[in-house]
């Protein structure tokens, strides 16, 4: 019954190029009729065009300057996909179809290189092991595959084998931070301190975006208490809950001067994290180019040119960038900073040698 009632509302939306009301909406879906009285068909109006939108289907509300009832309307470039061809095959040209809902769409066609590295991407990001991702890259091949033929690239591309372990364990919290980023609301957590596992923290937070670093989720937030930017990494956040209060209403605008990219890529993987910085000093013992770039970065230090100070909330991330040089890179202090490159070092040469053998 609902099912139905929703392909019947979707089809009378698209139907009208310039809007359709409410009031036109009870004629024209037969689901709004049968003598329901009107409070009742507005509220399941309303529950279904929440659902919907909930979807993914981009129903648009109009306001008109002359007409105090609203409009509603889906526009045909949002809600479908282009025809999708492969640009080497004979027929670049896609298949008859009926206009009503396709008006003017547009056609994409893929290099056979192209199409490869976008399933190959797919692959990757299911290889990560998170559940709340799958569906969507299902989903996405599910649509590539609708126009096109895609047997032989799917039988000759080799499966990556990336694996990133433990992220899969926190698919609720990513599927309730996607929800909350869709929907711009606030999002109350419990947040684990590096080094403190057993200690825990609420934070009330305006999320910004996800992105993906050195193995690990983050999440890019506005902390409400702190009255900042922070990042926090989604395997230490537990019982993640989006604020449920006026569902369709967002609880803030994410400014205009922040870009997830700009901001995931300001820092270096050893700054990213919650908590408190350690100082850690290294000497820059080499003269390679990758050597002599990376001694700008950190701070100088006074009456030693060629040592550097920084500060890393992920040392496992600073010792693995340290190992990166070959020697040329040596850590000075503190001690147990010396000790955990000494170990890593130490696993290394072990982990290989086993190998070998």
């Amino acid at each position: 019954m609902k099912l139905q009632r929703w392909i019947d509302l979707v089809a009378a939306l698209l139907s009208h190029r310039y809007g359709v009301t409410a009031e036109q909406l009870r004629t024209q879906v037969p689901g709004y009729g049968g003598g329901a009285a009107k409070a009742s068909i507005d509220r399941s109006f309303e529950r279904d065009k929440d659902e919907l939108r909930a979807f993914g289907i981009p129903i648009e509300e109009l306001k008109s300057d002359t007409d105090d009832e609203h409009r509603y309307s889906i526009d045909a470039r949002e809600m479908y996909l282009p025809f999708l061809t492969l640009a080497s095959a004979p027929r670049t040209t896609p298949r008859s179809v009926p206009k009503a809902g396709y008006r003017s769409l547009p056609t994409l066609a893929f290099e056979p290189d192209e199409m490869t590295a976008v399933l190959r991407g797919c692959d990757l990001a299911r290889s990560l092991g998170d559940p709340a991702l799958n569906a969507d890259i299902d989903s996405a091949v599910r649509k590539l595959t609708f126009d096109l033929v895609l047997a032989p690239a799917l039988a000759d591309r080799e499966r990556p084998a990336l694996r990133m372990d433990g992220e899969s364990q926190h698919a609720d919290a990513l599927r309730a931070i996607g929800e909350a980023l869709l929907r711009r609301k606030r999002v109350t957590f419990s947040y684990r301190t590096i080094g403190r596992d057993d200690a825990s923290a609420s934070r009330t937070v305006e999320p910004y975006g996800l992105f993906f670093q050195q193995g690990h989720w983050y999440l890019a937030a506005h902390d409400i208490e702190k009255s900042g930017v922070r990042n926090f990494r989604v395997s230490r956040m537990l019982d993640v809950v989006a604020n449920s209060t006026r569902h369709q209403t967002p609880d803030f605008k994410v400014p205009a001067t922040f870009h997830l990219t700009e901001h995931a890529t300001s820092r270096e993987p050893w700054e990213i994290g919650e908590g408190d910085a350690e100082e850690m000093i290294l000497e820059f013992r080499g003269d390679g180019g990758a050597t002599r770039a990376a001694e700008k970065l950190g701070v100088a230090i006074s009456g030693q040119p060629r040592q550097r100070a920084f500060q890393v909330r992920r040392r496992d991330a600073f010792v693995r960038w340290a190992l990166s040089f070959a020697g040329e890179v040596a850590p000075i202090s503190p001690p147990s900073l010396v000790d955990e490159y000494r170990a890593t070092i130490e696993r290394t040469v072990a982990l290989y040698a086993g190998a070998a053998s």
